[in-house]
């Protein structure tokens, strides 16, 4: 059974849930980029700490952007 969570009526989201949100639709390459090398790497059972740094770093940077920090 799935539970659906939305906004309660009249309710406005959060800044992090609209950034989020923002970030989703501007970043989406870069976070399948990530994601696919984490799927890839943990299937290979080489995971490390900074197993996919760059990847990590592409979204991070992206996020920024988004967020106005640069």
């Amino acid at each position: 059974m799935s539970v659906k969570r939305g906004l309660a009526k009249g309710q406005q989201p959060n800044r992090f849930t609209q950034a989020f949100k923002k970030m989703k639709e501007v970043c989406p390459m870069h976070i399948q980029a990530y994601a696919t090398c984490v799927i890839q790497t943990e299937a290979a059972e080489s995971m490390t700490k900074n197993a996919c740094s760059k990847e990590f770093a592409m979204v991070k940077e992206c996020f920024r952007q988004v967020r106005g920090f640069r």
